[in-house]
């Protein structure tokens, strides 16, 4: 029998709302200290098993640190730190409290993504070739990283469907609206260990998320339009391909909760790990020094060299 797991999220916004939201709707939990502008010292003094962050991101190291101290388990959004080396020494800071560190990502958990590796994996599309990826959201108000905050779920997905990269190139262009809103837009160019080429288009440009991908393989292509009624498009050069029946019932972040619930209960893994979390932030580390430098960057296994 599953044990009852106590949570407190801790936050304010939208992203808080819709977590509590979220976790009211999964079995085996209760949500404690529900109030708004909960502090991570009343949470601390509650009776909770684990603290479920929805912070920006240069709050979130001095939390999960804080937290991970009193032997609670933590849930964050990546990237959890500013820097890699932050990042992993936060990531080693929980393993020596034996806490686990739960990191979301919601390209793991989105059908449409989730879809598109599983055909990467089971050899429908053949060998991947080229794959385009735009990724778009509003800017935040304050200073933020382009590559690190918008960048980071996509070059995760890339690595986790395709393998390692092999070299990194990247351009960034900022420029002024009329009213004097900044717009900045990057393009990193990704050859991955196995040759295929991804090509990924960030922005802070749109009102909302915005979010496509195109993948090439020699057998056919598979499309995704996150703002289209019927958003997976697939085209092969003979025969059909059938998109799994009951994919889109839940949605990413409630696929995700569920899986850290299975997880905390010893009944499955999550797919996403910080191992994984560290491979994405070093390629967004390497797409912003390819800017610095004009030129491409070399990484093996998953650091620069």
């Amino acid at each position: 029998m599953c044990k009852l797991v106590k949570i407190a999220v801790l936050g304010k916004g939208p992203a808080r709302k819709e977590h509590l939201k979220t976790w009211s709707a999964i079995s085996g939990v209760e949500v404690v200290g529900e109030k708004e502008n909960l502090s991570l010292q009343e949470a601390l003094s509650l009776d909770v098993d684990v603290v479920d962050l929805c912070l920006p991101l240069d709050q979130r190291a001095d939390y999960i640190r804080r937290a991970s101290k009193k032997g609670l388990h933590i849930i964050c959004e990546a990237p959890i730190a500013q820097s890699v080396e932050e990042a992993e020494s936060i990531v080693k800071a929980c393993s020596q409290n034996q806490t686990n560190l739960y990191l979301g990502n919601s390209h793991r958990f989105h059908p449409a993504y989730v879809n598109a590796r599983e055909q990467l994996e089971d050899g429908s599309l053949g060998n991947p070739g080229v794959l385009r990826i735009t990724h778009s959201i509003p800017r935040p108000e304050k200073e933020a990283d382009l590559f690190l905050q918008v960048g980071n779920a996509d070059f995760d997905w890339l690595v986790w469907a395709l393998g390692d990269v092999e070299r990194v190139t990247a351009k960034r262009v900022q420029k002024k609206r009329q009213d004097g809103s900044l717009l900045e837009f990057a393009l990193v160019t990704l050859r991955m260990e196995n040759q295929a080429i991804a090509h990924v288009e960030l922005s802070w440009s749109t009102e909302k998320v915005e979010q496509t991908f195109e993948l090439t393989g020699e057998y056919g292509m598979l499309t995704y339009n996150g703002k289209e009624s019927n958003p997976i498009q697939v085209e092969l050069t003979s025969g059909n391909l059938d998109v799994e029946e009951g994919l889109f019932v839940k949605n990413p972040l409630r696929r995700e909760m569920e899986a850290i619930i299975n997880s905390l209960n010893s009944e499955g893994s999550v797919p996403f790990t910080p191992v994984d979390a560290m491979k994405a932030m070093k390629i967004a580390e390497a797409a912003k020094h390819s800017v610095a430098i004009g030129e491409p960057v070399s990484l093996k296994r998953g650091a620069l060299l």
